[in-house]
């Protein structure tokens, strides 16, 4: 018998191939009727493997097939790694654009309650104003206080028509005269430049004036004047942030008629 599918008893050893050492049973031999055994027993027999058969992959396919789905896992895990370094680096960035951005934190500076009660001719006319710009305070205004002797007077060259007189000792058992601006904002503590405008109504050479600021000590000086409104000086105060009052006083003598004051920088 020469043909390779001859039916062989005994033992066997598999031709070499692709599918070989693959056996059946003579019982599972009926599905290919082109090779039946002439045995009824169940004698092993070897059989032509179907053609689906070589469809499978290798046990070495199987293996490749393996490595290239974890390599593709790794890459797949690389590529989320740099997507998400990417997106924080993005972010980072934004955040540092941001940040450094110029703040605008303007203040807005008024004349405190004196500006809230509509001070117009009649009170101070501190302005709005950001910080370190002078603002300006009426002597006469509503807001302020006046002490004993202290009254309100128009005068001829004051800014609003108006001045404060007989600040000071007077002599007159009415009291010492003071004049005291409330209310006077600033942005923040610190020493500020306090000009106040004056004149001396009876043409007296010179008058003393006391300033005391809330934020500090009093301030003693004597200034030249004369009848002609207005005089201005200077001096420095220290304020705190927020409201301060500022006084004008002088128990020993007589103070100038005070016009008006500005609170600016030095």
């Amino acid at each position: 018998m020469g043909h390779a599918d001859q039916l062989r008893v005994g033992p066997w050893t598999p031709e070499p191939g692709r599918h070989s050492g693959r056996t059946v049973t003579a019982e599972s031999t009926a599905e290919y009727p082109q090779r039946r055994p002439c045995f009824a027993d169940r004698t092993t027999v070897t059989v032509d493997p179907p053609e689906w058969l070589d469809v499978l992959p290798y046990a070495d396919d199987l293996d490749e097939f393996a490595r290239r789905y974890r390599g593709s896992r790794r890459a797949a895990r690389r590529q989320h790694a740099v997507v998400l370094v990417a997106a924080l680096v993005v972010a980072a960035a934004v955040l540092l654009v941001v940040w450094a951005l110029p703040k605008h934190r303007g203040m807005h500076v008024a004349g405190g309650t004196n500006a809230a009660q509509g001070n117009t001719a009649q009170g101070n006319t501190a302005q709005s104003a950001a910080p370190l710009t002078p603002v300006t305070y009426q002597a006469d205004a509503p807001a302020n206080t006046l002490f004993g002797t202290a009254h309100t007077r128009p005068y001829p060259g004051a800014s609003d028509g108006v001045i404060v007189q007989t600040i000071g000792n007077w002599g007159n058992g009415v009291g010492e005269g003071a004049l005291r601006f409330n209310n006077v904002v600033v942005p923040g503590a610190g020493t500020y430049a306090l000009t106040f405008f004056y004149v001396n109504p009876n043409n007296e050479p010179t008058r003393s004036v006391i300033i005391t600021a809330s934020g500090s000590g009093s301030v003693s000086l004597t200034v030249a004047g004369s009848a002609a409104c207005c005089s201005a000086q200077q001096v420095r105060v220290d304020l705190n942030r927020g409201p301060n009052s500022i006084t004008f006083s002088n128990p020993a003598g007589h103070a100038p008629a005070i016009d008006r004051i500005v609170v600016g920088p030095l």
